[in-house]
C-alpha cells in the first residue's frame, strides 16, 4: 500500500484542452515542480471562471502521477466526481480530499504502516509499505519473526541499514543471541539512537508473553527470556535446553555427584557404589554388638537380656585346672540387660576356645539411587 503524497501550495493551469477520456495533462511550463514528483497524489480540476473548486459544481477529482517536466498522468472520476472535458487555462491543484482523510483514518486504526515480516536468520530484514523513510528515536514497529535466532541478531528495515537488536538484561541492554527470538513469533521493536555507543539499535519487546489454553481456560505467562545472560542453573536432564549451554566442568570438585563429568580422588563410576563395605577387626563391646552366642561344648552364652549357667565341674584330663565362669567352681548365673563382660579363666577345654577373640562386621551391598544432573549457562 502506497500512501498519497502531499505538497503545499501545489497549483497551476492547464496548457491544453483535454476530453473526458484523456489520461494525461500538462501544466504551465516550469510549474510541474509545484506538485509532488514521486508517488501519487489527489488533485482537483475546476473551471477558470471560478475562484475555488467549491464554487464549480462540475469540478473533477483525479489521481495524478508525475511523469516528467510539467506532464502528469491522471485517473479520472475519483471520489464520486465525473469526468468532463477541460480547456486551456482551467485550474488544477493538489488538495486535501476526503479520500486522503479516509486513508489516514484507516492507517491509524489498522496500524498497517508499522507492521512487517522479518525474514532471515540472525541477519533479519523487513519491508514496510509504505516504506519507513529513516530511523529515528522512538520509531516503533510490530513484526512477525519467521526464524529462530542462532547467533547475535541485527535488523534492517527497508534497506536503511542493519542495526543490532537488544534485550533487557538486568539494568542494561545486551544484544540478542541464540534462542532469544523464536520462529513464527510476534514482537515489537523500538528504535533508540543511544544504543551501540551512539550508532543506534532496536530494543526488542516480545509480544508472546502469554499463552491461553482453551482446554483448561488457563492463561500462563511465558518466562523463557527473563533469565539474564550467563545465569547458571542445575537441570534434571542430560542435555541443556534451547537457549542454554551445558557447562562441562561443573562436577570436577564435587565429592559425590553424577553429572556430565566425574571428579578425581574417588571412583569415576556409579557402579563402584555397589560393592560391600567392611569394618576393620577389633574386639566389640556389648553396646557395639547385637544378640549373638558363643559356643563351647554344651556351654552357650547369649547376648542381650540372657542368663549364663554353669553347674559342677567339667570332665577334663588329669593335670588341668578347674574351669569357672564368672567366679568359683560352682553354679554361676549372670542376668541383666545392661553392658557387662564375660570372664573365662583357666585353660581351654577340648570342645572349644576360651581365648580372647574379635568379631568382624560385614555390611550388605550398598546400592544408592543416582540421578543425571547438569548445569546450564544462559546464552
Amino acid at each position: 500500500m502506497a500512501l498519497l503524497e502531499n505538497k503545499n501550495f501545489a497549483f497551476s493551469l492547464l496548457i491544453g484542452n483535454i476530453t473526458d477520456a484523456d489520461t494525461g495533462i500538462t501544466v504551465t511550463a516550469g510549474e510541474g515542480s509545484n506538485f509532488p514528483t514521486t508517488g501519487i497524489f489527489m488533485a482537483v480540476i475546476w473551471g477558470s471562471a471560478y475562484a475555488s473548486p467549491g464554487l464549480d459544481a462540475t469540478r473533477e477529482i483525479v489521481e495524478a502521477t508525475f511523469v516528467s517536466g510539467d506532464a502528469f498522468t491522471i485517473t479520472r472520476s475519483q471520489e464520486g466526481t465525473s469526468a468532463k472535458a477541460w480547456s486551456i487555462g482551467d485550474n488544477i491543484a493538489c488538495v486535501l480530499t476526503a479520500g486522503k482523510v479516509n486513508e489516514l483514518e484507516t492507517i491509524t486504526q489498522s496500524g498497517v504502516t508499522s507492521f512487517g515480516i522479518a525474514t532471515g536468520v540472525n541477519t533479519m530484514t523487513a519491508v514496510l509499505s509504505p516504506a519507513l523513510p529513516a530511523y529515528a528515536m522512538g520509531v516503533t514497529l510490530n513484526l512477525k519473526f519467521t526464524s529462530l535466532s542462532t547467533s547475535t541478531v541485527t535488523l534492517n528495515i527497508n534497506g536503511i541499514g542493519a542495526k543490532k537488536v537488544y534485550g533487557k538484561a538486568g539494568s542494561s541492554y545486551t544484544q540478542l543471541g541464540a534462542g532469544h527470538i523464536k520462529a513464527n513469533s510476534y514482537g515489537t521493536v523500538v528504535y533508540d539512537t543511544s544504543l551501540d555507543t551512539g550508532n543506534g539499535g532496536w530494543i526488542f519487546l516480545e509480544l508472546d508473553l502469554y499463552t491461553y489454553d482453551l482446554s483448561s481456560n488457563a492463561q500462563t505467562q511465558i518466562t523463557a527470556n527473563t533469565f539474564p545472560v550467563t545465569t547458571s542453573m542445575v537441570f534434571y536432564q542430560a542435555a541443556a535446553p534451547t537457549g542454554w549451554t551445558k557447562k562441562s566442568d561443573w562436577a570436577a570438585n564435587a565429592s559425590m555427584v553424577v553429572g556430565n563429568t566425574f571428579g578425581s580422588g574417588g571412583s569415576d563410576s556409579p557402579t563402584s557404589w555397589q560393592t560391600a563395605l567392611a569394618s576393620a577387626g577389633h574386639a566389640l563391646t556389648l553396646a557395639e554388638n547385637g544378640p549373638h552366642t558363643h559356643g563351647d561344648g554344651t556351654l552357650a552364652i547369649g547376648g542381650g537380656s540372657h542368663t549364663h549357667s554353669y553347674e559342677g565341674r567339667v570332665s577334663r584330663a588329669a593335670g588341668y585346672a578347674d574351669f569357672t565362669v564368672g567366679g568359683a567352681a560352682s553354679t554361676k548365673t549372670t542376668t541383666g540387660t545392661g553392658a557387662h563382660s564375660h570372664t573365662v579363666s583357666g585353660s581351654t577345654g577340648s570342645s572349644g576356645s576360651g581365648t580372647a577373640h574379635s568379631h568382624t562386621l560385614t555390611q550388605a551391598t550398598y546400592t544408592p539411587i543416582y540421578q543425571v544432573m547438569i548445569v546450564g549457562v544462559k546464552n
